[in-house]
């Protein structure tokens, strides 16, 4: 056993009572949040590249409508690798996270909160 193993077993016997260390459980609430967090992260990562997309064609049919301008395909096709490219997809997906993660964890963790306490009265 290392010094710093022998280090972090002694600071978790001076703060439990039997001497062994504590092992953490989450109780149903955290679990939920938990949940809503991972799945808020997840469902906003998965999408995005779409919106992002969507949100572009949108805005260039607004502005590029009255001024046409032609190029050479070889540019057209070098313009388009550089906007697929999955960084450049991506731009802004913290932004929205930081909006759609929290709120899906609090509604998930609301929901099963008040289906729980629906279940006991009912």
């Amino acid at each position: 056993m290392s010094k710093r193993e022998a280090a972090l077993e002694k600071l978790a016997a001076k703060y439990s009572k039997s001497g062994k260390p504590k092992k953490f459980k989450m109780t149903e609430n955290q679990k939920d949040i938990t949940a809503g967090l991972v799945a808020g992260a997840v469902s906003t990562f998965a999408t995005y590249p779409v919106d992002t997309i969507t949100t572009r064609k949108q805005v260039k049919s607004l502005v590029n409508k009255p001024k046409q301008i032609k190029m050479p395909k070889t540019k057209m096709k070098k313009i388009q690798y550089h906007m697929k490219k999955l960084k450049d997809l991506y731009k802004g997906v913290t932004l929205k996270m930081s909006k759609n993660v929290p709120g899906t964890a609090i509604t998930l963790a609301s929901y099963a909160t008040t289906k729980r306490y629906l279940d006991k009265k009912f």
